[in-house]
């Protein structure tokens, strides 16, 4: 029932969508909405009190609100009461689902929309379904609304026929969009100048429709029975189909007379421009000047009215093209109308058969109709619904039971994670108990003076005891190396990168600080810290929205890389950066180019670079299980890789400071994809001529660094200054092999994730943030043995990373790249001349003594370590 404004009431609504009614009722409701498609299909609005069910914190509360339903939006509003203007809250109904459990109370249902849950409560179960009902109702009219954005278009039209009925050319004008008119060209719509075809064409979408109309009419006239008539989904769909076309070709009318006052106003400007031209014609004839100057003026305006016709005439041409497209979308119409017919008869026609089918088999008895026993079918019955009830209780019996062995298992988990918790634990305080027992040992067993200044006899006990706890391997005790962690025990003399654990020396002392550092990493790897944890969780928070094709050089993307790369997703970022630089290179050399250069390696006869990298394999990490050995898994490796990249870029060839840093990306990366590391380090990174035999970009970076220090820690440059101390000879080497020689392995990890993000900037950063952090030890030595022991040291106690990144990007700013370029390119002009000048002096010596045999720059390379011509360089 509705109230007298055509609202459903809340408690009075019938919903008729499950009310049976008859099938003349059916065809009268059909062919009204047949005859009235011009009008949108509206339901009466839906309104009435609920009771809404919220909570904060522990406090529940139940408030009776008053819901209105807006089609327009597809939002349930609710307000404080029925009188309100304002709405308190909304509940977006378009992409909702709804729900409600028996086991509430009767009335209380649920709106969900995504993860937001609301609950309302009706007077009782059957307002509740009435409420739910309408709301899947409204909820499948604002789908199909959105789902057809023409109809907005079609709405738009059909409130613009009235303006065209009226004459009212203007109105259409300005509210098309593609034409606009000035103030003073206005005046041209309102002379009535139309073109023949436009009328026609607009007479026959009207004829169209109307016939469209008297057909459909027509097929329901023909029904003779009510028992004939069947609302099927499809007749319902075939209608709508066919109130579409309708309302398409009223936008097409539309469309026509919005181009009958474009045509009307272009006439209007041709005819303006004509009689201008004529006019101008006749002063030419009446003032006849013999100034050839105002004769050549007029002319030329002429000639730039006649563009303006052909222009004007061009649009002409282009709205004749568009009637005609028009006139095609209409013909589709028609036949789209006539396919509808068609297939409603059809349909009509199989509707009747069926009927007539099912009469003359219900007329016939059937004489071999089995008798049913209803005495039989009862027991049977009630035995189905005890197995019915059976498996229900059966099914949420086994759910409990799910349930209940998750949270066994999640338990057990908690108590495995706190157990191992305990015995790392245990272990480290192990570790720290025979470290101080080592010392007591040790202390105890020296010789000690009594009061008369002669020296007490050790105790025979107390060497007992030491010699046991030194020797507790070879006796069967606990191994005092090795951790009661599975972890440890693998990793009995590597670390998880490859590179061999510093041995303990035979002395005591040695032996407790060993256990000392291994009780710090033991209670170190105990728990991730928040910062760690944070990170990781940034870097697969990012990696999971962006993927690895989308990835763009940004400056969270750096600032995420600064940080730190996860163990995890290392391999992945960096095939990222290195793709960065090598991806147009790469894909115009092909797929298989690096298979390529290691098959012509087997054909060749003759590398000279060959036996040059066959010397340098074993010495490339000696200290790393992967390259320590000829029968190491990563020798082969890196031999194809250096001979690789000899073919690749046979300018550079091979020089030493290449392999390390091959082996540093073979420990992390495939074997292609360390390749094309290597390639963009030496091609796209490095400057050129850094890894050539004259290593000149390296001499001039050493230069450029000195500069650097010099302005951003001058205390400390001067005081080295002071001992004659030169520090090429110790960042040289960080240059040239990418900070590989002597540093802490994750320092390197840190730098090399920069590196091949940012560029060669962040070695001078990092080599600057390593003097900044020792600035106090340096500054304390008093003589060159003691700075020049300090500085060799200096790397491999790098180890707080956290510290040394936040000095490099943070403490030595500003750190522009176009400096470091323009002292680059003024260094490398005075290293090449001061080469150039030594090669001169060469020359001429050699030429005045010409039994002496000077060693070529080809002949730096074959070198054992380029330490000696990092030394060569700076003398």
């Amino acid at each position: 029932m509705t109230d007298g404004d055509g609202t459903i009431a809340v408690g009075n609504l019938i919903d008729t969508s499950d009310t049976p009614l008859d099938c003349e009722q059916d065809k009268q409701c059909l062919i009204k909405d047949t005859s009235n498609y011009s009008q949108e299909i509206t339901r009466p609005p839906l309104c009435g009190f609920l009771t809404l069910h919220s909570k904060t914190g522990l406090m529940k509360s139940y408030k009776t609100k008053w819901f209105v339903y807006s089609d327009n939006v597809g939002k349930l509003l609710y307000y404080k009461s029925k009188g309100e203007l304002r709405p308190e809250g909304e509940i977006f109904i378009t992409h909702a689902t709804f729900s409600f459990d028996v086991k509430d109370k009767p009335g209380v249902f649920e709106i969900r929309v995504g993860e937001i849950v609301t609950v309302l409560e009706a007077a009782d179960r059957e307002e509740m379904f009435t409420w739910l009902q309408e709301l899947q109702t409204r909820r499948k009219d604002i789908t199909k609304k959105l789902s057809r954005p023409g109809i907005l278009k079609v709405s738009n039209a059909s409130k613009d026929t009235s303006a065209e009925s009226n004459g009212d050319t203007n109105t259409v004008l300005d509210e098309h969009p593609h034409i606009v008119l000035r103030e003073d060209q206005k005046h041209l719509c309102d002379k009535p100048t139309v073109s023949h075809s436009i009328n026609k064409l607009s007479h026959n979408v009207s004829k169209a429709a109307g016939s469209a109309k008297q057909r459909l009419s027509a097929m329901f006239n023909r029904k003779s029975t009510a028992d004939e008539i069947s609302t099927c989904d499809s007749c319902l769909a075939l209608s709508q189909d066919l109130y579409e076309a309708e309302e398409e070709a009223r936008v097409a009318k539309v469309e026509l007379s919005a181009n009958q006052a474009v045509l009307k106003m272009l006439n209007d400007q041709t005819n303006l421009l004509t009689q201008q031209n004529m006019s101008l014609k006749a002063s030419m004839e009446v003032y006849k000047d013999p100034n050839l100057a105002n004769q050549v003026d007029q002319e030329h305006e002429i000639r730039k009215l006649k563009l303006k016709v052909d222009e004007l005439n061009q649009i002409c041409e282009r709205l004749k093209l568009d009637n005609k497209s028009l006139e095609c979308e209409v013909s589709d119409l028609k036949e789209r109308q006539e396919m509808c017919t068609e297939t409603i008869s059809a349909k009509d026609s199989v509707i009747v058969a069926l009927s007539q089918k099912l009469e003359a088999c219900t007329s016939i008895p059937s004489p071999t109709s089995p008798h049913i026993d209803y005495a039989t079918v009862e027991p049977f019955h009630e035995s189905v619904k005890d197995k019915l009830e059976a498996y229900e209780l059966q099914n949420k019996f086994l759910n409990k039971e799910i349930l209940e062995l998750h949270s066994v298992r999640l338990e057990d988990e908690k108590r495995m994670q706190e157990l191992h918790t305990k015995n790392m634990e245990l272990e480290a305080i192990f570790y720290q108990l025979q470290s101080k027992y080592l010392l007591v040992l040790n202390e105890m067993n020296k010789p000690q003076l009594d009061e008369t200044g002669d020296t007490k006899p050790v105790d025979e006990l107390m060497g007992r005891l030491l010699d046991e706890a030194i020797n507790q391997e070879q006796t069967g005790g606990v191994e005092l190396r090795d951790s009661l962690n599975s972890s440890h025990r693998a990793a009995k003399k590597y670390d998880s990168y490859g590179f061999e654990i510093e041995e303990w020396s035979d002395d005591i002392a040695s032996k407790a600080a060993g256990l000392q550092r291994m009780s710090e990493n033991v209670l170190a790897s105990m728990f991730e810290s928040p910062e760690a944890v944070s990170l990781r969780v940034k870097w697969e928070n990012y990696l999971a929205v962006v993927s690895s094709q989308d990835i763009q050089r940004s400056v969270e993307f750096k600032n995420l890389i600064r940080a730190g790369i996860p163990k995890d997703h290392r391999e992945k970022v960096w095939n990222i950066l290195i793709n960065f630089h090598v991806k147009k290179f790469r894909a115009s050399v092909g797929t298989g180019y690096y298979t390529r250069l290691v098959q012509k390696h087997s054909r060749s006869k003759h590398n000279p670079v060959a036996k040059q990298i066959e010397l340098d394999l074993r010495r490339t990490l000696p200290n790393n299980r992967h390259f320590e050995a000829d029968d190491s898994e990563g020798i082969p490796k890196l031999r194809r890789m250096l001979l690789a990249y000899s073919y690749h870029n046979p300018t550079v060839g091979y020089c030493q400071g290449m392999n390390r840093v091959a082996a540093f990306a073979l420990l992390f990366l495939q074997e292609e994809d360390a390749f094309w590391c290597l390639v963009a380090i030496i091609d796209f990174i490095m400057p050129p001529d850094y890894f050539s035999p004259s290593m000149v970009a390296a001499q001039a970076d050493q230069r450029v660094l000195r500069e650097i220090l010099s302005e951003k820690l001058p205390k400390v440059t001067a005081h080295l200054e002071s001992l004659e101390i030169d520090i090429s000879l110790f960042s040289f080497n960080w240059f040239l092999t990418l900070f590989i020689e002597s540093i802490p392995t994750c320092t390197v990890l840190r730098i090399w994730d920069s590196f091949l993000c940012e560029g060669i900037k962040i070695l001078f950063r990092y080599a600057t943030a390593f003097f900044k952090f020792n600035e106090e030890g340096i500054l304390n030595t008093r003589d060159f043995l003691s700075a020049n022991q300090h500085l060799r040291e200096m790397a491999a106690n790098m180890v707080d990373v956290e510290k040394l990144t936040d000095i490099a990007f943070k403490e030595i700013n500003p750190f522009p790249i176009r400096a470091i370029n323009v002292k680059r390119a003024m260094y490398l002009q005075q290293v090449k001349a001061e080469l150039k000048e030594l090669n001169a002096l060469r020359s001429e010596f050699k030429s005045q003594r010409p039994d002496i045999e000077f060693e070529s720059e080809d002949d730096i390379e074959e070198g054992d370590d380029f330490q000696d011509h990092a030394e060569m360089i700076t003398l």
